[in-house]
């Protein structure tokens, strides 16, 4: 054994000496293995001398990064620490930016929303069962969260570390500390929102296509039900517009979207929720000859005063709605009865494999993504990915885990309030697992990560 570790620590100094080169392979365009002066290594896909692809890069001190890599840059997979810790999830220049799971060696793990190699809101479980739930610094309560603890009442506040200067313990009443966590409160949740004006559009039959979908139309239905309901804030009928197949054409949808959304103050909330096909900067509307573009959505939303804008879509890239095949085939459509599922863990479980491209996804909704929108893009799938239907529930795996959390099974600190955040990782947690890793919801946009999405009564 001590002759090998002598010998390993050789090959290690001997590499570490090595010139910048490419040992085997094509590393300009295809597969090789490209030695760096440092002593790092790649192992992967190339593209004009770059990274691009899956690959694996091996630091000289033993970390490990694995994953999609784009232009040179890791963007998602996995990073193995030299003491053994393992970060899964989404990367930006190579950072961890985006939902993503890390894991301790001493079994601690946190898992919610990075920003620059630091997680900003999230889960943190602790070794001793207790967990957190909010606002984060790193692996510190940082901002507005939630202590459980294992053997007594959790506390929420608002935490500098590992105490919260103002929090929900019993205290007198007469206290003036009361009053200030009542109204910071009330700021969270942004006095949730007064009126709810939206606009629901399903596409099932593409006429001389042969691209018909079989369950947009239930979709649209079960998120309809979901805003008239008391947890969805018991829209009016009034408030909501609901276009579906022939009455579904672009000029209708925009039109619909004008008359809903300039109703809105600024206390309201806009929706707009579409299930159908999907093209490039596009959703494919009735008149697939004309599409709905995503610049005359987005439009339609800045025309909007609401300070709530969020669009929600089952559909992505061409194709992106495919009913499986056995779906396609059948004539007619058995349901079954289903319990919608409640919130079971946060574990976000990715293969390493898995080819998921964000920048991809965010330039198909580009209209969507730049500082001068206020709106939360909630979408089924990436570019590359087929957004999945289930004739046993009778719905898209997106819809049904969308709607089963916003009736209350994405409300993890029990505050009675689901927000944009629980609702996404509830959503992207459940439908990654149920579709075996092949279809993976997404979030961006220029929003507020504590937007009120319903209120539990």
């Amino acid at each position: 054994m001590k002759q090998l570790l002598i010998t390993l620590a050789l090959v290690l100094i001997a590499l570490s000496t090595l010139p910048a080169q490419c040992l085997t392979g094509n590393c300009a365009k295809g597969f090789g293995i490209f030695q760096y002066e440092a002593g790092h290594q790649y192992t992967g896909e190339w593209k004009e001398k770059k990274r691009h692809g899956f690959g694996t890069f091996t630091f000289a001190n033993g970390q490990i990064q694995t994953g999609i890599w784009e232009a040179g840059q890791l963007i998602e997979g996995s990073t193995t620490f030299p003491d053994d810790s393992q970060y899964i999830g989404h990367y930006e220049n190579s950072l961890r930016h985006g939902t993503g799971t890390l894991v301790y060696k001493d079994g601690r793990r946190e898992h919610g929303i990075y920003e620059q190699d630091t997680l900003v809101y999230g889960i943190l479980h602790y070794r001793d069962s207790s967990y957190y739930h909010g606002d984060t610094y790193g692996p510190k309560p940082m901002g507005l969260g939630t202590m459980y603890y294992k053997d007594k009442a959790h506390v929420t506040g608002w935490w500098t570390g590992k105490k919260p200067e103002i929090y929900d313990a019993p205290v007198d009443a007469s206290d003036p500390m009361t009053d200030t966590l009542e109204a910071q409160t009330k700021s969270f949740i942004g006095s949730t929102y007064n009126e709810t004006y939206a606009v629901i559009v399903a596409v099932e039959d593409y006429p001389g296509t042969g691209n018909d979908l079989n369950f947009t139309r239930d979709d649209a239905e079960l998120f309809y039900k979901f805003l008239i309901s008391p947890q969805g804030g018991s829209v009016p009928a009034g408030n909501i517009i609901y276009l579906y197949d022939k009455q579904a054409t672009a000029k209708n949808i925009v039109a619909a979207m004008d008359k809903m959304y300039r109703k809105a103050g600024t206390k309201d909330r806009a929706i707009f929720y579409f299930s159908g096909h999907g093209v490039p900067g596009a959703f494919v509307s009735y008149d697939s000859n004309r599409m709905l573009s995503h610049d005359r959505v987005k439009g339609a939303f800045k025309r909007s005063r609401a300070q709530n804008k969020i669009c929600i879509a089952d559909a992505c890239h061409a194709g992106s709605i495919k009913a499986f095949e056995a779906s396609a085939k059948s004539t007619q459509k058995e349901k079954k009865e289903v319990q919608l599922p409640s919130f079971s863990n946060m574990n976000i479980k990715l293969k390493s494999k898995q080819r998921i491209n964000l920048h991809t996804m965010k330039n198909q909704f580009k209209a969507f993504n730049d500082r001068s929108s206020n709106i939360a893009v909630l979408m089924s799938s990436t570019a590359r990915e087929y957004s999945q239907e289930r004739q046993s529930l009778g719905h898209g795996l997106f819809t049904y885990y969308l709607v089963s959390g916003m009736i209350g099974n994405a409300n993890l600190n029990n505050d009675k309030i689901v927000d944009i955040t629980e609702l996404f990782l509830f959503v992207r947690n459940n439908v990654i697992e149920q579709s075996n890793h092949s279809q993976t919801p997404i979030l961006f946009g220029k929003y507020s990560r504590y937007m009120p999405i319903s209120k539990i009564e």
